[in-house]
């Protein structure tokens, strides 16, 4: 008799918690200057890990701005380097030898880039090296999302920071950016329960009733 095989539903990409993301990119400094550039370019821009290993040196070499053509959607982006962000790039740039149309993410052999499924895989083996506390699925996406998230955060979760997320993302509709930040209707529908009619007044003569 044939067994059924077992379907293992995988852990969904989840954002990083921004401390524990900080502690992430200080230690790969250490170790690895080369991903630790890739992974904070994708952390400080929110770029799909495809756009930012299709980087050449031409398009981070002393410029202030980002314009790039999306190879998932095939629309433009043009994004602003913030200066934590490119005196990142002067420091890794600084000393090394680079022609204008090199690829920035070359592999060890230097015949093609990084492959996404080695940046998977490395990221999974650096979580648990660093000891970065992660319930989510690490992957090449992780900190994309992480990005994300920390906007809608500064927001306080509004729909401002949906809204920015949505344009910066270039979204169709703000359902795909509400599926993708993990916002469900349940979370919807439960803050039309988070305003409070409760005085000050009310709450003192509360905690005198349970003295």
């Amino acid at each position: 008799m044939n067994k059924k095989r077992k379907i293992v539903k995988s852990r969904a990409t989840e954002a990083l918690n921004i401390q524990e993301a900080i502690k992430f990119l200080k230690n790969l400094k250490e170790d690895n200057k080369k991903l630790h550039l890739l992974f904070i370019i994708q952390l400080m821009l929110g770029l799909r890990i495809g756009d930012v290993l299709n980087l050449k040196f031409r398009d981070i070499d002393g410029v202030e701005e980002l314009e790039i053509i999306e190879q998932k959607t095939g629309k433009q982006r043009k994004l602003i380097f913030q200066q934590r962000l490119a005196d990142e790039i002067a420091e890794y740039l600084d000393g090394r030898y680079y022609k204008p149309n090199d690829y920035v993410f070359l592999n060890k052999r230097k015949t093609r880039t990084f492959s996404i499924s080695y940046i998977n895989q490395t990221l999974k083996k650096l979580f648990i090296k660093y000891d970065i506390k992660y319930t989510g699925n690490a992957s090449s996406h992780t900190f994309r999302k992480t990005f994300a998230t920390e906007i809608v955060k500064s927001y306080d979760y509004s729909e401002k920071g949906i809204f920015i997320v949505n344009k910066l993302f270039q979204h169709t509709t703000i359902q795909t950016t509400l599926r993708y930040l993990g916002i469900d209707k349940l979370e919807l529908d439960n803050s039309y329960g988070l305003i409070s009619l409760t005085t000050d007044d009310d709450l003192d003569n509360e905690r005198v009733l349970h003295l």
